[in-house]
This record gives C-alpha cells, structure tokens and sequence, in this order.
C-alpha cells in the first residue's frame, strides 16, 4: 500500500533526510520518498494502521501536513 503526504515546511536535504530517516524507523514501512519540488511523501507500507503513525513523525519533526 502506498500513502501519499502533503507536507509543508520542507525546504532542503536536511528535511528530506529528517523526514526519511524518521518515516523509514516505523515498523511496517518499506520505502519512503520525498519530493521537495511537489511538497510530496510517498510512503510504501503494509496496512492502513501505519498512517497514525506516518502524521504524529512528520508532526514531531516539525512540519505541517497539507490538506
């Protein structure tokens, strides 16, 4: 299953990693990618409970998902 995030707040590699590296950490997630240009997370995971997941490690780290 893949999720796809908007995500405000995101402006260089340091973000991009930030975002990787926490999103990649939750148990049930396979791949993340991150796109600066389109303010995009696409996240492959295994099951919708993940997702709770997904929106409280982009909160903590700081950044607004985009409705």
């Amino acid at each position: 299953m893949t999720t796809v995030l908007k995500v405000g707040g995101m402006s260089c590699s340091h973000c991009t990693n930030a975002i990787t590296t926490a999103l990649s950490a939750i148990a049930g997630v396979s791949a993340v990618h991150v796109s600066l240009e389109k303010k995009e997370v696409h996240v492959n995971h295994t099951d919708e409970t993940v997702i709770d997941n997904l929106y409280k490690s982009i909160d903590e780290l700081g950044f607004d998902i985009l409705y």
